[in-house]
């Protein structure tokens, strides 16, 4: 993916940071045709229960999906915004670990506020067919990187061993960060309720913070 659009993409907006800060890669290889409607509506129920949960006045939501190469969705854009998640058509191959390498580059690369989350999730329902080899090697290392941030790596196999593509990843394998689904619709509505559920803040805890210079 173009590293400049990527870093766009991920740019603040305004001069506060958010307390949560979501970024979802979604699978739209040729095997995801039969979720071509599925998808947009999870979508929608995903950012309600955000939304529902109180979390929309601190928390941002980006959407990368990827088939032959990876496309940017969606841009950071708070959950008080209109947001709505156009043009998935699934068609191709499946560029995974070279889209999640080019996007937590462009994350790493960015300044975050000093209590800000990081939450990351891959939906996917098949193996890379499309990614270079030297992408697994270089994701390793970032994937580490992020983790030790602290930040939240999720992956969910829809229809495929979730831990098996967690680990292509470089990212966490228990139970918790990594979920093998059926392969069905209301699978991605599982998989984005959990993801709702990683990111609502605890009570108590601020929506925007003060960003680190």
């Amino acid at each position: 993916m173009d590293h400049q659009a990527l870093l766009a993409a991920f740019s603040d907006t305004v001069e506060e940071a958010f307390g949560v800060s979501i970024v979802l890669l979604v699978d739209q290889s040729g095997s995801m045709k039969p979720f071509a409607g599925a998808v947009p509506e999870a979508f929608d129920r995903f950012v309600a229960s955000l939304r529902e949960g109180g979390a929309a006045e601190s928390s941002r939501l980006a959407v990368v999906t990827f088939a032959e190469r990876g496309e940017i969705a969606l841009p950071f854009t708070p959950l008080t915004a209109e947001l709505r998640l156009e043009g998935y058509a699934p068609e191709g191959g499946t560029r995974l670990v070279d889209t999640v390498r080019d996007v937590l580059l462009a994350l790493l690369e960015r300044t975050w506020g000093e209590d800000e989350r990081v939450i990351v999730a891959v939906i996917t329902d098949g193996k890379d067919t499309s990614s270079t080899p030297e992408g697994r090697w270089e994701l390793q290392s970032l994937s580490l990187r992020a983790q030790t941030r602290d930040w939240t790596l999720l992956t969910f196999g829809i229809g495929i061993d979730a831990r098996i593509a967690a680990r292509s990843l470089g990212f966490p394998d228990d139970p918790d960060s990594a979920q093998t689904l059926a392969r069905s619709a209301e699978s991605l509505f599982e998989s984005l309720a959990y993801v709702s559920a990683r990111s609502i803040p605890p009570p108590g805890v601020s929506g925007v913070t003060k960003r680190r210079h």
